[in-house]
């Protein structure tokens, strides 16, 4: 499993349709079977593979229990991909709201995230609260799920955190404006190429 290349599992995975979420999960269950502070490193390895291999199954709704019990994994990457997944097959924007007071800024983006293309005012409110997150991570997703909504203030919002004091989340700001493709970016991202933070 572990010398498997990503995009080469991704590739079986698409083609054998038939593949039952299920399956997957018994796969994650194995993986949990042998959890401990020795296997940690190891163990988060293959996690991340079967959650890969889950989000391109059928019937990934299924697994829900299952990742229920994920979320209170101990490794931090995992928290957050099972986040986004759960966020993805429920939908359910309560549910993301909540996740916004977790302490691990990975689940709070992954929760933004997963809300992304939802088109309700539900949606559009949990964006605006995750705009003011302190971690920018957080906030540029929520910048980027308002910008797909046609909210007017999403690119103001990006801009202000393209000029903020602090590196990354500048940085975070200019891979938001990147993946808008927007050209009225261009010329607050042509003014940070000048930034001596070799990060931005």
């Amino acid at each position: 499993r572990n010398s498997m290349p990503k995009n080469t599992a991704r590739r079986l995975v698409q083609r054998i349709d038939s593949l039952d979420a299920t399956l997957v999960a018994s796969m994650a269950m194995e993986v949990l079977r042998g959890h401990g502070p020795d296997n940690i490193v190891r163990n988060t390895a293959a996690m991340s593979h079967v959650l890969e291999l889950l989000e391109h199954t059928t019937g990934a709704h299924r697994a829900t229990p299952l990742l229920n019990q994920l979320l209170r994994h101990p490794e931090k990457r995992i928290r957050a991909k099972v986040t986004l997944l759960l966020g993805k097959i429920n939908h359910n924007l309560k549910w993301a709201e909540e996740r916004l007071h977790d302490t691990d800024p990975r689940v709070r983006a992954s929760a933004v995230e997963a809300m992304w293309g939802v088109n309700t005012p539900e949606a559009l409110r949990v964006f605006d609260l995750a705009v003011q997150d302190p971690h920018g991570r957080v906030a540029v997703n929520a910048a980027l799920g308002m910008y797909r909504l046609d909210e007017l203030s999403a690119p103001d919002y990006l801009i202000q955190m393209l000029a903020a004091t602090d590196p990354m989340r500048k940085a975070g700001a200019a891979w938001g404006m990147g993946q808008t493709g927007d050209p009225r970016f261009v010329p607050v991202l042509s003014s940070a190429l000048r930034d001596t933070d070799l990060t931005v």
